[in-house]
């Protein structure tokens, strides 16, 4: 999930000679992207992770934590067994 301005850069090139090349993205569970975040090719991202707004992700982000800044860096881990979710069928 996410909010406006996702950025999501799967191409890339050789630096030297300078031949264009895709690389995957790969996102995991219960991500969610705060507003203008963009990721870079080549990324993986772990379970349950909040990435904070105007982040860059240049590296792969472990499952449970919150990452942000440019470049994304981990801010804390996510304990999800505190967690109440919310059920608006729940009667």
């Amino acid at each position: 999930m996410s909010a406006g301005g996702l950025t999501l850069n799967s191409g890339t090139h050789d630096p030297i000679t300078l031949e264009p090349k895709a690389m995957e993205i790969n996102i995991g569970n219960r991500v969610w992207c705060a507003m203008n975040v963009t990721i870079i090719a080549g990324v993986t991202i772990g379970h349950d992770v909040v990435i904070g707004a105007g982040s860059v992700v240049v590296k792969d982000i472990p499952n449970g934590c919150i990452v942000a800044g440019v470049p994304a860096k981990k801010i804390r881990d996510i304990d999800r067994t505190n967690i109440d979710l919310y059920n608006p069928f729940d009667t």
